[in-house]
């Protein structure tokens, strides 16, 4: 009686490891490139609640016909929302940037960006955010 050669099904022991070592040479290059943009993502955040607020402000202006403000403080890393209701301006609202975003300077006078009633700006200007990539979340 012949016997037929029958065919061994599964994977070697070499095979076995060379698809191991290349999953993790593969899985530690996709982390090493993706390290980078978590503080990218942290500070567009922040970015983008900065401008919201802003424009909250810029509306509640030209809704109410009466100055608002946003003061920024540098020195913290924060800004203010002034709201004016008839009486002067208070403080509505602090906002403290998140850990790692920093507020490096703004090119506004006193570091106040005033909205006229009706919703103009009072004067032009920047604010500089900079991601602190020592802090880590």
């Amino acid at each position: 009686m012949n016997r037929r050669p029958t065919r061994r099904h599964g994977l070697t022991l070499v095979e076995l490891l060379l698809t191991i070592v290349l999953v993790g040479t593969l899985s530690s290059v996709a982390v090493t490139q993706m390290a980078g943009t978590t503080p990218k993502v942290v500070l567009m955040g922040e970015l983008n609640r900065m401008r919201a607020k802003i424009y909250l402000q810029r509306n509640r202006a030209a809704a109410n016909g009466l100055l608002q403000r946003v003061t920024f403080d540098p020195a913290n890393s924060r800004y203010q929302l002034l709201a004016d209701s008839g009486a002067g301006l208070s403080v509505a609202e602090t906002v403290a940037l998140k850990p790692g975003v920093v507020l490096l300077s703004t090119t506004f006078g006193a570091n106040n960006l005033d909205f006229k009633p009706g919703g103009a700006p009072a004067a032009g200007g920047s604010v500089a955010l900079q991601a602190d990539t020592s802090v880590r979340s």
